[in-house]
């Protein structure tokens, strides 16, 4: 039994379809209206390391 990667299976990562500007401009506009809790939340994350 052959488990490994054999002829014809392809490659093991595909290239992206989109630049990655493009889909975190997706994700921005996405998750802009929780764009209050995420700064908050990240604020809160830094202050609590920091303690």
């Amino acid at each position: 039994m052959n488990k490994g990667r054999g002829p014809g299976r392809g490659p093991a990562f595909a290239k992206p379809k989109e630049k990655t500007s493009v889909v975190l401009l997706k994700l921005w506009r996405y998750l802009a209206r929780y764009q209050w809790i995420i700064v908050s939340a990240s604020l809160l994350s830094i202050l609590g390391n920091a303690l």
